[in-house]
């Protein structure tokens, strides 16, 4: 990963369905206007594919397809950005790699559902499914870095105060506690 830039990722299946061709686009947009990004895109199948669109849009010296990770190596990933996205169209269903980037300590630009509004509640970045919108938040946190890590140290404390296995066995306790009652 280039050293001098801000690092965007995304950790996924790529796929329309995700919102990777219009992330392409957002990102495509974010590189005209901020030269010192670069895009860290982890997931398969189809990466052929989002190369030839990244190519097209006249970005693909900005990225990085890493293909296929191993699950188990996939946090050394993510650690490397600066900023996480998940653009997925679904308003219902779950977005389980949100809480990977609160974890660690990433702020999220994500799409604007009801599932990721419940997952970052205020501290997510949220955008319509709409490229421009996207890149402009995307902008907006690189050049505020201070807020940008703010963020991503909050996502990281309410990762380990609501979902640790502390956290979830405390409440297991107290429903245990109610069912005996």
């Amino acid at each position: 990963m280039p050293k001098d830039k801000k690092i965007i990722v995304y950790l996924g299946v790529l796929s329309e369905y995700q919102g990777v061709g219009l992330m392409l686009e957002a990102f495509e947009i974010v590189a005209r206007r901020y030269s010192k990004v670069h895009f860290l895109i982890m997931g398969y199948p189809n990466v052929e594919q989002y190369q030839r669109l990244a190519e097209k849009l006249g970005i693909r010296d900005f990225c990085t397809f890493t293909g296929r990770v191993d699950y188990a190596l996939a946090p050394q990933y993510v650690k490397c950005g600066d900023i996480a996205v998940s653009f997925k169209a679904s308003e219902t269903e779950a977005n389980g790699k949100i809480y990977n980037y609160m974890a660690l300590g990433l702020p999220c630009v994500v799409s604007d559902t009801a599932v990721n509004r419940e997952i970052l509640d205020e501290l997510g970045i949220y955008c319509p499914q709409n490229a421009a919108a996207m890149a402009e938040q995307l902008i907006i946190l690189l050049h505020e870095p201070e807020h940008a890590r703010a963020l991503g140290k909050k996502c990281a404390e309410k990762i380990r105060k609501e979902h640790s296995w502390q956290a979830r066995g405390k409440q297991l306790e107290e429903i245990y506690r109610e069912l005996r009652k």
